[in-house]
C-alpha cells in the first residue's frame, strides 16, 4: 500500500495549485499508484477559526463516494482560538476526522502554550495522531 501523508485541498494565496480539489487529487493519486492520502484543507492555515476549513473538507469528501476510502481527513485546529474545544469535538464526533494538523507558526503560538498541551492530551485520549507543520514555504 502506498500512503501519502501530506496532501491538501484548498488555495494557497501566493501560488496557484493544480491539484487542490479531491477530484483532481484523486486523479493524481491514481496516476502515481497512491492508494490513500491523509488530507487537510490548506485554507485552515489562513483562518483564525479553522473550523470553516474543516467543514469545507468534510463537505468535499462526502460529495463523492469515491473519496471515502481514498482520503483520511485530518482537521486543522487553532488552540488559541476560543472555540477550539467545540471544533475538536465536532471534528471527531460528526465529521469523523482521523487526526489533527497544527500550524504553530501560522497561528502564532508556541509549542509550550498550555492550550496546545491540552489539545494534544485530548487528541491522545481520542487516539488521534497529531502532525505539526513547522513551515509551508522554505525561504531559502
Amino acid at each position: 500500500m502506498l500512503l501519502d501523508i501530506n496532501a491538501y485541498v484548498g488555495h494557497w494565496p501566493f501560488k496557484q495549485l493544480q491539484y487542490n480539489t479531491c477530484s483532481k487529487l484523486l486523479e493524481r493519486m491514481t496516476n502515481f499508484g497512491v492508494d490513500v492520502s491523509v488530507i487537510s484543507n490548506i485554507n485552515g492555515i489562513f483562518y483564525k477559526n479553522t473550523q470553516s476549513a474543516n467543514e469545507e473538507l468534510f463537505n468535499e469528501i462526502k460529495s463523492d463516494k469515491r473519496f471515502k476510502d481514498r482520503f483520511i481527513p485530518f482537521a486543522v485546529i487553532n488552540p488559541i482560538y476560543a472555540g477550539w474545544r467545540d471544533d475538536l469535538e465536532i471534528c471527531i464526533s460528526k465529521m469523523g476526522m482521523k487526526g489533527l494538523r497544527l500550524y504553530p507558526q501560522y497561528h502564532d503560538y508556541e509549542i509550550t502554550d498550555p492550550s496546545l498541551t491540552e489539545l494534544v492530551r485530548l487528541a491522545r485520549d481520542h487516539g488521534l495522531p497529531v502532525v505539526f507543520d513547522i513551515r509551508m514555504v522554505d525561504s531559502r
